[in-house]
């Protein structure tokens, strides 16, 4: 039997008094299709604060996932119907990743099972701030012939972008992280290349953010490379691609292992980077944070940024404005009373706290994982994430906020 979550959801919805139901209103349901489940998802946003919130959804193409999109104004209004991001609709296309430049042009990347060659490769769809399709979807990586998984992508101010991903070429190899540029028409710019300098350890989960000019850094997660635990580590570019110093290592606790990272760069290029560390905070997993200057200096120590600390917080995102004020979210265990729920610290742009953590999801039953996190230049920001609040079947929610951060 097919259940309809959100015939359920609504039935809920009667139980709880009218100004508690006030209150849920805020929250955008994104996801229309109620049959299958809707995972993994990502969101960008302009600089007036129109944003795309994009994911997987399961069955809805007649396959096994595909990967879709809603298109919102800067008041949180639907611009237009949910719509099918790839084309090829056959095997399995997942773990989809969103860029958006100043104007609201935008690019989606995703990873897809056997469409070429019978392994995994990286797929990306560009469109105009109207919602448009810009030419056909397009292979990332070059070399075909090897799985490669785990995409991220970002942008900047006129449109240009870098995709990044982790492949390796034998089964028996580590893996290794691997991006390509390209202009804001969508053409490469030189050839697909290697992050990581260390190919004797796995490099994995990267992550990238671009500043208005087109520099970036590219972060990512790396075992063995010391005390044979797992770190986080980075490495600036500049526009046209090139290295800016060595390769660093963010974490300097590193008793255990230090995994999912996130960054997020301003627009002069000053960067945060943040991550999920294993038992510093005395728990299982905690949330930690770094500042770094556009130059790569880091901007004081590394700090934790979850207050509450029983049980386990981690998988973060971060989300940077065009001075450099931040809001780092997360996933933390029972802090909601029910499961997992979704968890938010905003900074100002010396990295001082402006207020305390808030909890994101206003519906606490069941669990609440996967945040992502956009911000608009002037500090206003989105926070979606997957739910499956009626007991089953996930769908993906989205909250607005202020730049004071207020609920919109």
């Amino acid at each position: 039997m097919v259940f309809r979550r959100r015939n359920l959801v609504g039935l809920l919805f009667s139980m709880y008094s009218l100004s508690a139901l006030a209150v849920e209103t805020r929250v955008l349901q994104v996801d229309t299709y109620a049959s299958g489940t809707q995972r993994a998802a990502s969101v960008a946003m302009d600089a007036a604060g129109d944003f795309v919130v994009i994911w997987e959804s399961s069955d809805q193409d007649e396959s096994d996932n595909g990967i879709y999109g809603q298109r919102y104004n800067a008041a949180g209004q639907r611009q237009g119907a949910e719509f099918r991001v790839n084309t090829t609709p056959q095997e399995n296309q997942s773990r989809p990743a969103v860029a958006m430049d100043a104007d609201g042009d935008f690019v989606v990347t995703w990873q897809s099972n056997a469409q070429e060659n019978g392994h995994y490769s990286i797929y990306g769809q560009r469109y105009n701030a109207a919602g448009e399709p810009q030419d056909a979807e397009f292979r990332v990586n070059t070399h075909a012939l090897a799985d490669h998984y785990y995409t991220a992508v970002a942008m900047d101010g006129d449109g240009d972008f870098v995709v990044t991903w982790q492949h390796k070429l034998h089964s028996s190899e580590p893996y290794g992280v691997y991006a390509q540029r390209y202009n804001a028409a969508g053409q490469r710019l030189g050839a697909e290349f290697r992050v990581n300098a260390t190919t004797t350890a796995q490099h994995m989960n990267a992550t990238v953010a671009m500043d208005a000019d087109g520099d970036f850094v590219v972060a990512w997660e790396s075992n063995a490379q010391e005390n044979g635990l797992y770190s986080i580590y980075g490495q600036r570019y500049n526009a046209a691609g090139e290295p800016q110093g060595a390769v660093v290592r963010v974490n300097t606790y590193t008793s255990e292992d230090q995994k999912q990272v996130a960054v997020a760069m301003d627009a002069d290029g000053d960067f945060v980077v943040t991550w999920e560390s294993y038992g510093q905070d005395g728990h299982y997993g905690g949330v930690y944070a770094q500042r770094y200057r556009a130059t790569g200096e880091r901007q004081g120590a590394a700090f934790q940024v979850n207050t509450f600390t029983s049980a386990y917080q981690g998988n973060p995102a971060v989300a940077i404005d065009a001075d450099g004020d931040f809001v780092v979210t997360w996933e933390s265990n029972m802090q909601d009373g029910d499961q997992y729920g979704i968890y938010g610290q905003r900074y100002n742009a010396a990295g001082q706290p402006q207020g305390s953590e808030f909890k994101v999801n206003t519906q606490s039953r069941a669990q609440q994982a996967n945040p992502a996190v956009a911000m608009d230049a002037d500090g206003g920001f989105v926070v979606a994430w997957e739910s499956d609040e009626a007991g089953y079947l996930f769908g993906i929610y989205a909250q607005r906020y202020n730049a004071l951060g207020q609920a919109q």
